[in-house]
Formats: structure tokens, sequence, C-alpha cells
């Protein structure tokens, strides 16, 4: 999660858009990268929870988590629990250092100039093999309160991502949507705010969630099969549905 909404979270128990999140990217990244040992980089990282669950396994010989968001204190207590990750708060403590796989994850809609962002990261970071797995919030139309609690600047159309990438110098080899089945609940939602000029009653990240187990992993497991289903149909046919959270998958471009 954004470290905005670390400072909310109960407990153990995750979001079922953490978790289904992290289930989907999980499937992206075997269907490209198989077993291959690699050196990975998260950026803009949270609280460290995806790349850590990613990871795991030992799949990654070296992992560097970056936030820029990290007081020290935060980062000396990631580093403190992390089973082989490395926590840093500056690109100064990366510099010179080439990575396998790269992810930017919810990260580019933070950026006011999010073009500059992806390339630094894309030319002074990934390797000329390397890959760069690209995630941010769908449509711009659906800008809401959310949004501005988290602090973005933008969301972005599955076109709009990709030539955002396309800016940085990348070339996108797979892209496509996640959660098909909350874009009806977000629209409405942005609808009632701009109708009735007032946000929800009570708007929190996915650091808030109080919601029982039970609740937590029917939620969950909607949302994996929403997402497993999207994927598969773009994975078999191309067509790419809509869904709440757009992705891409980038190389290098080759001169």
């Amino acid at each position: 999660m954004d470290l905005v909404e670390a400072g909310s979270a109960p407990g153990a128990c995750r979001h079922p858009w953490e978790t289904a999140r992290l289930a989907a990217i999980r499937g992206i990244l075997r269907d490209a990268l198989g077993a291959t040992p690699l050196k990975a980089l998260d950026v803009g990282c949270g609280d460290g929870f995806v790349s850590a669950s990613l990871f795991a396994g030992g799949q990654a010989t070296s992992l560097t988590c970056i936030d820029v968001y990290f007081t020290p204190e935060q980062m000396d207590e990631a580093n403190r629990n992390s089973r082989g990750a490395a926590f840093v708060n500056d690109y100064a403590a990366i510099e010179g250092q080439k990575f396998d796989l790269v992810l930017m994850l919810d990260v580019v809609e933070h950026e006011k100039d999010d073009t500059a962002l992806l390339k630094k990261v894309a030319g002074s970071h990934m390797d000329d093999n390397g890959k760069i797995l690209l995630t941010a919030p769908a449509f711009h139309g659906l800008m809401s309160s959310h949004d501005e609690m988290l602090r973005h600047h933008r969301r972005y159309s599955l076109t709009e991502l990709e030539a955002l990438a396309g800016r940085a110098g990348l070339k996108v080899a797979r892209s496509g949507y996640l959660f098909g089945l909350l874009l009806l609940p977000r629209l409405v939602s942005v609808v009632f705010q701009k109708l009735f000029n007032r946000p929800p009653a009570k708007i929190t990240g996915v650091g808030g969630w109080e919601h029982g187990y039970a609740v937590t992993k029917s939620l969950e497991y909607l949302m994996r099969m929403d997402n497993a289903i999207l994927l598969a149909i773009n994975k078999m046919s191309g067509i790419k549905l809509p869904g709440l959270s757009a992705w891409a998958l980038c190389v290098k471009e080759r001169p």
C-alpha cells in the first residue's frame, strides 16, 4: 500500500484489492519471466508488501525497494523486518545499479512530470535486456476525492499509459486492464460526488480496511476471478476489456 495509507492499517488483514492485485501481477510476471533468477527493483514500494510477497520464494537474487517518502524511522523499521530486501529512500543509494526487473506499481500518477521520472528510472536502472512493469489507476474521468486523498495527479487510459512508456524510450510487450468489476461502482461514486458536490461520508485507503475474514476472502475471490478472466481473454485473443487499473509490461526500445 502507499505510505500515505499505511498509517491507518489496522493489522495483518490486507484489503482484498491488494491481495487480488498481487495475484494478477504474479500471473503477468510468471508468463513474462518464467523462473529465471533476477535482480529486482521496486520503485515507490510503499510498505513493501507486493515485492516481498512476489519474491518470497527466492527468485530474486537481490531485491531493492525504494520510496522517496520513507521517513528514516520507517526505512530503519523496514530494513529490520526485511527478509533480504534492502529498503532505501534516495536514488543516490542505487546510483549505477542496473536491474533485470523494475516494478513501478501505481507510481506514475503521483508525479507531476511522469515522463521525466520514467525516463530516469528506465535509463539509469533498467538493464538493456530487462523488463519494467507499470500499473496505474485507469480513466481520468474517474478522478475522485479518493484520488485526491492519495495525491494522484491523473489517471490513465491504456493508450495514455502506453504513450507514456513510448516517451520514456520503452516498447510495450503486453498491456491490459485489471478490476473490471470495480468500474461500475467507481463510476456511480464519481457521478454521486459530481451531482451532489460532496464526497462520500468516509474516505479511506486500503490501509483502512476493517472488515472480517469472511468478507475479505469473499471479495478477494471475486476480484481474483475477475482479473484472471481479463488476463485470460487478453492473452488468448488480444482483447483488452476495460478495468479500474491499467498495466503495461515494457522492454527497452531498440535503436
